[in-house]
C-alpha cells in the first residue's frame, strides 16, 4: 500500500515561508472566487526545515483546501508559524462550523471523509508525509469550537524561546 512506501525523495534545506507562499499561490483563486480570506501570523522567525519542499506544499495544500471547504459562508483561514524548542510547527485554522469532537479521532484514518465527494485520503496522506519528516500532524477544536490543524517537523534553527506549551494540538 502507499502509506507505508517512503514519501520524501527531494530533501533539501527550505523556508518553511517559501512552502507557504506556493501553497497560498495554488489555492489562491479558490479563496479568492468564495470570498474567503488569509490572515498571516509568524510567532516566530524565519523557520528553516530539511524537507522535501513540495511534500511540505502538498500537505498545506490540503489543510488549505478543507479549511476552504469547511467555510459554508465567507470567512477567514489563519495561519501562524512557531519555533517551539527544535520544532518548526505551522497551524492552520478556519472560522467554519467546527469538527465534532465524536470523530476527532478517525480524521487521519485513510478513507474516512464526511465530504459527500471526499476519498478520505487528504488528511492520511498528509500525515505520512509529516512523518517521513520526523515531524507530528494533529487537530483540534479551539475554545470557541473551531477547527484547527497543525504540523510540527524538526527546525534547523535550533531552540528558541518556547511559547507558552506546547498544547495548541494533539498530534496524531
Amino acid at each position: 500500500m502507499q502509506f507505508s512506501k517512503p514519501h520524501i525523495s527531494k530533501l533539501r534545506i527550505e523556508s518553511l515561508q517559501v512552502c507557504l507562499d506556493k501553497a497560498k499561490s495554488i489555492i489562491q483563486t479558490e479563496i479568492e472566487r468564495r470570498g474567503h480570506s488569509f490572515h498571516m501570523e509568524e510567532k516566530a522567525g524565519p523557520l528553516f526545515v530539511e524537507m522535501d519542499p513540495d511534500k511540505i506544499v502538498q500537505v498545506l495544500v490540503n489543510l488549505f483546501k478543507n479549511a476552504i471547504e469547511a467555510m459554508h459562508e465567507v470567512g477567514e483561514i489563519h495561519i501562524s508559524t512557531y519555533d517551539i524548542k527544535d520544532h518548526a510547527a505551522i497551524e492552520v485554522s478556519d472560522n467554519g462550523p467546527g469538527i465534532p469532537e465524536s470523530i476527532m479521532d478517525k480524521l487521519f484514518n485513510p478513507f474516512f471523509t464526511t465530504k459527500p465527494s471526499g476519498t478520505g485520503l487528504g488528511l492520511a496522506i498528509s500525515q505520512k508525509i509529516v512523518q517521513d519528516h520526523g515531524g507530528r500532524i494533529g487537530g483540534s477544536i479551539n475554545e470557541a469550537g473551531l477547527s484547527n490543524f497543525a504540523f510540527r517537523t524538526v527546525s534547523l534553527r535550533g531552540y528558541s524561546k518556547p511559547l507558552s506549551g506546547d498544547s495548541f494540538v494533539h498530534y496524531q
